[in-house]
């Protein structure tokens, strides 16, 4: 019997286990079309409705982060366009673009996709990008035609597209890439496949070029909001730079194909995410992680059907890991939901009030890496939700903020600690309660 017990916790302790995959959901979209772009809402008050384009004049979207995907494809948008990019700012607006067999529209709904109107049409070229800055501005761009950059403005939520004052010339037979764009405030960035990427920090009136050599290639990019010296691109190989790219650093991502989107989350830093992010390859059926400062890139997630398109860009960060999810959109019709959060996540289960405030016995105990536990709010206030060593030292803030009453699970990802006791630490205050302070702390032991 000893002999026993000591195999199965060897057995469940020792083999080698890829605990990332638990923080990966595939979706069910109800289309086998390729989907092309994806993008989050950039509301933090409306997290959970994402949009999605592909094939065939294909717009799916979620109101409930993935639980359900709606098919807002109708006949404004014909099945001879191949839809390339999709852009949302306002609750119900988006922007969708793409190419039929020679020329190129946009399209654009006001209630959440029931109806769409072409608000944009080119006969030759492509749009390879739109992206509103706020519910009412917004820019676009696309392939060269003519000898000139084609880029439009919006000032009326997309409804109409001008190109007045945004005159880019064309430099020798250079194109550019779906989904390479990115607007911040009065900055705008696009990629290319001629050694540059283009950037304005006057909203177009003025270009410039950031040299990407020895790298062809743009085909994805992303620039810190907190800080725009700091950005990233992808091209065959990953790059970042802390000086507007007056430098790039070379870093070394797994698999082949060009790099095609980006997300960003704290993985277990609460202040910075800069320089931990999730990219994919074109083509390829991973997902890769990298550690703080674009470090040791890793596969995080392979899919089991299908390859990946595009990762949705992250507008904002929650910093407390509730909803914190992105999107990739695949070949075949798949859409893989992730948690980008990784040092720990706290979900609300049932707003049933509870009698009582509690803090349950987390499980699996012993764990390695990944331990849950659950706790109840009986009244409003502000909670807090701590790890703490066998020195008493306070190791990790899984959660710390207002929250209602209801019934919530934790999740806490040791993955960067050694072996050992550690004590997590539910406090809560209020002022709306007879009880207004409730504290339970109780013990976990990692085993690695």
């Amino acid at each position: 019997m000893k002999y026993f017990k000591f195999c199965l916790f060897a057995f469940l302790f020792l083999q080698p286990v890829v605990f990332s995959q638990q923080f990966y959901f595939e979706q069910n979209s109800g289309t086998t079309k390729s989907l092309r772009s994806v993008c989050m809402s950039p509301d933090y008050f409306n997290i959970y409705r994402v949009w999605v384009c592909g094939d065939s004049g294909t717009v799916l979207v979620t109101t409930n982060q993935g639980t359900n995907w709606l098919n807002r494809s109708n006949s404004t948008i014909p099945v001879t366009v191949n839809l390339n990019n999709i852009n949302t700012y306002a609750l119900d607006t988006a922007i969708v673009s793409g190419n039929g067999s020679s020329s190129t529209f946009s399209y654009r709904t006001v209630n959440g996709g029931l109806n769409w109107s072409q608000v944009f049409t080119q006969p030759t070229g492509s749009v390879n990008g739109v992206w509103m800055k706020n519910a009412m501005n917004g820019f676009m761009c696309g392939d060269p035609v003519g000898g000139r950059w084609s880029l439009w403005k919006t000032t009326n939520g997309g409804a109409n597209w001008d190109s007045a004052g945004l005159y880019l010339p064309q430099a020798g037979s250079e194109k550019g890439w779906s989904n390479s764009l990115q607007v911040l405030r009065n900055n705008i960035w696009f990629g290319t496949n001629n050694f540059r990427i283009y950037y304005s920090s006057n909203y177009g009136s003025s270009w410039g070029v950031i040299s990407t050599a020895p790298e062809v290639n743009s085909t994805s990019l992303w620039f810190y909001s907190i800080d725009t010296s700091k950005g990233c691109f992808g091209g065959a190989n990953f790059y970042s730079t802390a000086n507007l790219g007056s430098n790039w650093i070379s870093h070394t991502c797994p698999g082949t194909g060009y790099l095609k989107g980006y997300c960003f989350g704290p993985v277990g830093v609460y202040d910075d995410p800069w320089g931990q992010c999730f990219v994919l390859r074109e083509g390829g059926s991973s997902i890769y992680m990298s550690g703080q400062l674009f470090s040791n890139f890793m596969t995080d997630y392979t899919t089991s059907s299908g390859t990946y398109n595009h990762l949705a860009y992250n507008n904002f960060s929650n910093s407390f890991g509730v909803g914190m999810y992105s999107w990739a959109v695949k070949n075949n019709g798949g859409i893989t939901k992730f948690s980008t959060f990784r040092g720990g996540a706290v979900t609300q289960i049932s707003s049933e009030i509870p009698e009582r405030f509690s803090l349950s016995q987390n499980y699996p105990n012993p764990f390695n890496p990944v331990t849950h536990f659950g706790f109840r709010i009986a009244v409003y206030g502000a909670v807090k939700l701590s790890i703490y060593d066998a020195l008493g030292r306070e190791v990790e803030i899984l959660l710390n903020q207002n929250l209602h009453p209801g019934s919530y699970e934790a999740m806490w990802d040791a993955t960067a600690f050694p072996s050992g006791v550690y004590f997590y630490k539910l406090d809560v205050n209020s002022s709306n309660s007879s009880e207004r302070r409730y504290t339970e702390t109780k013990k976990m032991v990692l085993v690695k």
